[in-house]
């Protein structure tokens, strides 16, 4: 059975608590974590934003997961605009990997339908 985002949150959580990631720390990419775990990136992105929800992390698009300190993480302002520009750019990413793999998808069952005979 995979593991779900929520269990992915829960181990990086005590890790980040156990001091295995620590404040300033930046975490492997989504794919390092997803072949780690044995999960999908996808899966670990929404782990990812889950934890960036609760101040642990910071994630930037194509920069990665910053690990924060969760005593002085909620006292900076937060830019509204910036964060809802960050969200929109990692679910652009998403529908990209998505479309891309429906569009894998399509070319194989095309591939097997002419396959198959007449």
């Amino acid at each position: 059975m995979a593991i779900d985002r929520a269990e992915i949150a829960a181990q990086l959580r005590r890790e980040i608590k156990r001091g295995h990631y620590t404040p300033g720390d930046k975490l492997p990419s989504q794919r390092a974590l997803a072949a780690d775990l044995g999960a999908a990136p996808n899966t670990v992105g929404e782990a990812l934003k889950i934890l960036a929800a609760e101040g642990l992390l910071l994630v930037r698009p194509k920069s990665g997961a910053l690990v924060l300190d969760p005593a002085t993480s909620g006292d900076e302002s937060s830019d509204p605009v910036a964060d809802a520009r960050e969200t929109l750019g990692a679910l652009q990413v998403g529908i990209r990997e998505v479309r891309s793999q429906l569009n894998a998808l399509d070319r194989r069952v095309a591939e097997a339908l002419e396959r198959l005979p007449r």
